[in-house]
């Protein structure tokens, strides 16, 4: 019997990533990621289904009929990493990048960064309030607040 065969890898859809403003402006298009599928030969089976009789690959077998032998694959995933949407705006705030929580206690992550999803998530943007100062001169205010 042959000792190994090869299989082509394939790629199938992955996780939905979607991305919530979270007051700001231009929410960023969903994302939805891709997964590579690796197949890995694992040796010849009886049944096409792999249910029959198994034979490692090259060792001896002597039929004692006709047989067709069926090629047994195993599969796995490896999910592919997405780049998160850069900065966007809001009125009297900056941006942080990306967080799991729309409070912002989740877990961060950068603008523009690699982010590898394991599942099915919503990204929230992440704010901080720009903080100006006034000066009083006279009774007259110089320079400006931002209103969160």
């Amino acid at each position: 019997m042959p000792a190994a065969i090869s299989r082509d890898n394939g790629s199938t859809t992955g996780y939905k990533v979607t991305f919530n403003a979270n007051g700001g402006s231009s929410t960023p298009a969903a994302i939805t990621s891709t997964r590579t599928v690796k197949y890995a030969f694992g040796g010849w089976n009886t049944n096409s289904s792999g249910t029959g009789s198994n034979y490692g690959a090259g060792t001896s077998y002597t039929p004692s009929a006709a047989i067709t032998l069926y090629a047994k694959w195993t599969s796995s995933y490896v999910n592919n990493s997405i780049t998160l949407p850069a900065a966007i705006s809001r009125t009297g705030y900056t941006f942080g990048g990306w967080n799991t929580n729309s409070s912002g206690t989740g877990t961060n992550y950068s603008a523009s960064s690699s982010y590898t999803p394991s599942a099915a998530i919503t990204l929230y943007a992440k704010w901080t309030p720009i903080n100006g100062k006034v000066y009083y001169h006279h009774g007259t205010a110089y320079g400006t607040v931002s209103s969160p």
